[in-house]
């Protein structure tokens, strides 16, 4: 079952320049629990932020799942 969780702050490619656009406040993203190679930090997380099998870190403390 996919878990989901909401963006509490914005996202932006300032803080983040690997995502491919800004992600805003309130914003649904999926879990991702594929491997993630090691290449994940401890302060981020991996998810999902379309239909496609791409994960992308954004920090754990920027999403309540």
């Amino acid at each position: 079952m996919d878990k989901y969780g909401i963006l509490t702050r914005d996202v932006t490619r300032d803080e983040c320049p690997w995502l491919p656009y800004d992600l805003v406040k309130g914003s649904k993203v999926k879990d991702f629990y594929g491997c993630t190679y090691g290449c994940v930090s401890y302060s981020g997380t991996p998810v999902n932020i379309d239909d496609t099998e791409v994960f992308y870190e954004i920090p754990i403390n920027s999403v309540k799942f």
